[in-house]
């Protein structure tokens, strides 16, 4: 009785810990190649096509060499080192007045900015539409136009506005902002018709239409502030890849919808940008994501407003304000599609979609002669556990000297021999129907072994 217990359970603890990947249970691989240098890793980029065939942030993803032997990886994502970028206000020198109701800021750049490369005005109130005009001089005398830029709030509307002015770099001591004003300069009175006089006989009345300026009700300022930066932004820039998606499907559903299907994307998307062919539009967009499953329901992940506007206020209206892109949260979703909201418009004309993921490289010690093949696509696959990263971290200066290799286009794994086999998941809160047989094949001879004991213990007393 008590050798057979113990056989039991030494068999189920080997099928628990038998979670070791075998090439069967891959769908997709392929193959590594390059040059290989001494002390010093090799670095592959993860293309769309292979990340497609991956799950879980790459748990099932496995570096075999001719040998079949598994070697360790790590990956990285890829950023860029940002520049020092200095920020201050600038210095307001002289407000003007204009007979439109728009007004005319001089400012002074601050000596702590050798230049500046971009502008951002703060603003009183909202739901404006007003264009700006920029100018620099070096003694507030000869002003040389610098660029026009829109600002805009619809804020009472759409949750739309910006408030940034896209300039070229300029070291300018001054800059003056002459912002538009609401009313055509033709409307103010005529100065001789300030003073009013009426007769009646020998009666003569005398008025006067002007008011004390000190005491006359101004319009608030819109520009409240400026702040001017030089140089770019401090923090690291993420290092990114485009993919074209393939529109499966676009149809209008019964609510005046465009549906457009992205079929099966599964990529790690922090955006997604439309190609519109309409001139100008202003539209609502909601991103869904399902499983992989033929009938899975739909849920929003993300959504935004897309745009394509003239410039206000522009009447050359060669710079048009534009969105078409679409934030997402870089999970990967195996399937999404786009709804975008038409109310009454007639449906946009989407002429493709591309989705943008972060890139990541893939790093390994190859060894001399030996060939090496990427394994993917075996979804329940546990992340493997390398020591790799503590060996390579994300810093390391060898990842600097790494020597670039190439990845081949994926395709149909041969070992799996057109059959996909689950692979054993190792979560300690899921048991394999060979473990639940096992246990349950236990229990029924402890129950057996019980019952024989108190069936004999019975007869002793007897």
């Amino acid at each position: 009785m008590k050798p057979l217990a113990l056989n039991l359970l030494l068999a189920a603890a080997i099928v628990a810990s038998s979670a070791a990947a075998e090439l069967k249970l891959f769908r997709y691989q392929a193959d590594l190649s390059g040059d290989r240098a001494d002390d010093a890793p090799a670095v592959v980029t993860l293309t769309a096509d292979l990340i497609r065939h991956t799950h879980d942030n790459f748990a099932d993803l496995r570096v075999f060499d001719d040998t079949n032997r598994e070697i360790p990886y790590v990956i990285y994502g890829q950023t860029m080192p940002g520049e020092s970028r200095r920020q201050a206000s600038l210095e307001p020198v002289k407000y003007e007045a204009l007979a439109d109701g728009g007004e005319r800021i001089t400012y002074q750049r601050p000596a702590t900015l050798p230049g500046i490369d971009g502008l951002a005005v703060t603003v009183s109130g909202g739901d404006f539409e007003k264009i700006i005009q920029v100018e620099t001089s070096d003694d507030q005398t000869a002003w040389q136009p610098l660029a026009t830029c829109p600002i805009f709030d619809y804020s009472s509307r759409i949750n739309l506005r910006n408030t940034s002015l896209d300039i070229p770099p300029t070291a300018a001591r001054y800059l003056r902002l002459t912002i538009s004003g609401d009313q055509p300069a033709a409307a103010r009175p005529a100065a001789d018709d300030e003073n009013v006089v009426l007769k009646y006989q020998d009666l003569e009345f005398r008025g006067s239409r002007s008011t004390n300026p000190a005491t006359a009700a101004k319009p608030p300022r819109l520009v409240t502030g400026v702040t001017a930066w030089h140089g770019n932004t401090t923090q690291e820039l993420q290092v990114t890849d485009h993919a074209p998606l393939t529109v499966s499907g676009q149809a209008v559903n019964r609510d005046g919808d465009t549906v457009i299907d992205l079929g099966e994307t599964n990529l790690p998307l922090i955006n997604v940008s439309l190609e519109i062919g309409d001139k100008y539009f202003m539209r609502q967009v909601r991103v869904e994501a399902a499983t992989g499953q033929k009938d899975a329901p739909w849920r929003p992940i993300a959504s935004g407003a897309i745009y394509r506007f003239p410039a206000v206020n522009n009447p050359a209206g060669d710079r048009p304000n534009t969105r078409t892109g679409i934030q997402l949260d870089g999970q990967q979703y195996p399937r999404l599609r786009l709804v975008i909201s038409n109310r009454d418009n007639p449906p946009l004309t989407v002429n493709a979609v591309t989705g943008v993921y972060p890139r990541r490289n893939l790093y390994l010690w190859p060894a001399p002669a030996r060939r090496y093949v990427i394994l993917c696509d075996a979804a329940g696959l546990r992340a493997p556990r390398y020591d790799l990263p503590a060996v390579l971290p994300e810093h390391s200066p060898a990842l600097a000297n790494a020597v670039p290799w190439t990845l081949s286009a994926p395709q149909p794994n041969p070992a799996a021999a057109g059959k996909y086999e689950p692979p054993v998941v190792s979560d300690a809160n899921t048991v394999t129907p060979a473990q639940l047989w096992l246990f349950r094949g236990l229990m029924v001879l402890l129950a057996a072994g019980l019952a024989c004991w108190a069936w004999f213990a019975l007869r002793k007393l007897q």
